[in-house]
């Protein structure tokens, strides 16, 4: 008989609990953690204050922060800062520990940690209180997989109630925000309070006892909700963002989503969409941010065409770059997409390029943001290119976020001889909270260079028509 995942992950856990952990992580435990999860859309986001104490006779001037391994590869944002009498301070800087050498140190073979450093060490009977943020993508799907068209779509929640520590936890609380009132859960062993729209776990406490957890213990929970409209994910988007020497910038955005809520069973039609209850289960639009004035020459196509049903408004009371408001749009793709389907499209605009001119140097330095206009959905993969103008020299790239990886390459224009630099930024698990800036800062070539190349194709084109004209007013003679 198949296992479910919840229950795969529940046998999990009697294997984690019992793994054993290095001298060096002994001195360190838990004395509480209080965690909150929130549901948005298709992430959940973390936050975490824990207590930690130094149970040992030296001091200690690091922490491991680990991930189950099947959690892992989702987690968009982490920032661990230590909490100083109610101010966080900058978030600590840390190493990845390699999976091959977790056995050494004495770590699960599924467990994906780092290691962090603490602002100053932590003496033995000392304790530090930190706080971590976290955005994860994969830990909410459709369940059930399918339902037949009208009914809601439904999603759950799986993870674990335990915090996943290398230390021991002496104490530890959960709360859960849902979206909308819980609809199922399951929680073995764990008390468990409901309320309207959130989900509270108490653990170590058993018979009015405080136990303490073990290092990695796993405490599988899941709960069921209704997911709403905004249950999606981006596959893909691709940002083509061009300066042009007046000042103005083209942006072409290319995007691959999918509607990750359940399928719908059995036939189904275009009829059926507009004859019953189906439009809860379908994603119609898409909403944009707010896009500065002034915007021109926007449009909105698939691989048929140009497709009209939109939705665009001017919005006065938000300011933008010292803008005169901002332009928003609802996207309506030419279908409905149902759970369980894909599309793509494209959609493009232009605006003042945010740039800044040093007369001194002669440079040019361009502040862009990674930031899609449709804003609230979670992207597997996100690729912008920086398109300067044609001659320009990249003298520097500053892309201070970690995880975003960044090349050059070049590209030309129609008829033109002289190459246009291109700034690739790469970044996989793209988010709405990641501000993925990225300084370009370049000295600008000749303002006549693209018009040589034109020039010489209409010279050369001149020749060549005049050639054949002489040589056919000799063939008429």
């Amino acid at each position: 008989m198949a296992m479910s995942t919840f229950h795969i992950f529940a046998a999990a856990s009697l294997l984690l609990a019992c793994s054993g952990i290095a001298a060096g992580l002994e001195n360190l435990a838990v004395l509480r953690v209080d965690r909150q999860i929130k549901i948005k859309d298709f992430r959940t986001m973390h936050k975490t204050d824990v207590i930690y104490g130094n149970r040992g006779s030296e001091p200690v001037s690091t922490l491991t922060w680990c991930f189950p391994a099947n959690v892992e590869p989702g987690v968009a944002v982490l920032e661990v800062a230590p909490n100083r009498d109610g101010t966080l301070l900058p978030p600590m800087q840390g190493v990845l520990i390699p999976e091959e050498t977790n056995e050494e140190e004495g770590l699960p073979d599924d467990a994906r940690c780092q290691r962090l450093t603490l602002p100053t060490p932590l003496a033995p009977g000392e304790q530090t209180i930190v706080a971590a943020a976290s955005i994860v993508v994969g830990q909410l799907e459709a369940y059930p997989a399918s339902a037949p068209a009208g009914t809601p779509p439904l999603a759950r929640l799986l993870d674990s109630a335990a915090f996943y520590s290398p230390y021991p936890v002496e104490y530890q609380t959960l709360k859960v925000d849902l979206p909308s009132p819980p609809r199922d859960l399951e929680a073995p062993g764990i008390r468990v309070v409901k309320s309207d729209k959130a989900v509270a776990l108490w653990l170590n406490e058993r018979d009015n006892q405080v136990s303490v957890l073990p290092p990695f213990t796993h405490k599988p929970f899941f709960v069921q909700f209704e997911a709403g409209s905004g249950f999606a994910l981006g596959k893909s988007v691709d940002i083509t963002y061009t300066i042009e020497s007046s000042g103005e910038a083209r942006v072409d955005e290319e995007y691959s989503l999918r509607n990750m809520g359940p399928s719908v069973e059995g036939e189904w039609s275009r009829l059926d969409f507009s004859m019953t209850n189906a439009r809860g289960q379908a994603i119609t639009a898409f909403v944009t941010r707010g896009l500065p004035l002034p915007v021109k020459d926007l449009y909105f196509r698939d691989a048929i065409g140009n497709i009209s049903s939109s939705v665009i408004h001017r919005d006065s009371k938000q300011n933008v770059r010292g803008s005169d408001g901002v332009l928003a749009a609802m996207l309506q793709p030419r279908f409905p997409l149902m759970g369980g389907w894909s599309t793509s499209f494209k959609f493009g605009w232009v605006e003042r390029a945010p740039v800044e001119v040093d007369v001194a140097s002669g440079t040019v330095s361009v502040a862009y943001r990674m930031a899609p206009a449709i804003y609230n959905v979670p992207y597997a993969y996100a690729t912008s290119r920086i398109v300067l103008p044609a001659g320009a020299e990249v003298l520097a790239i500053d892309a201070p976020l970690s995880g975003v990886a960044h090349r050059e390459e070049e590209t030309y224009d129609f008829l033109s001889f002289v190459p246009r630099p291109v700034v690739v930024v790469e970044r996989a698990w793209l988010v709405p909270e990641t501000n993925v800036s990225v300084t370009v800062r370049y000295k600008p070539g000749s303002t006549l260079l693209p018009y040589v190349g034109i020039a010489l194709t209409t010279l050369l084109g001149i020749v060549v028509a005049a050639r054949l004209l002489l040589t056919s007013s000799k063939g008429t003679q």
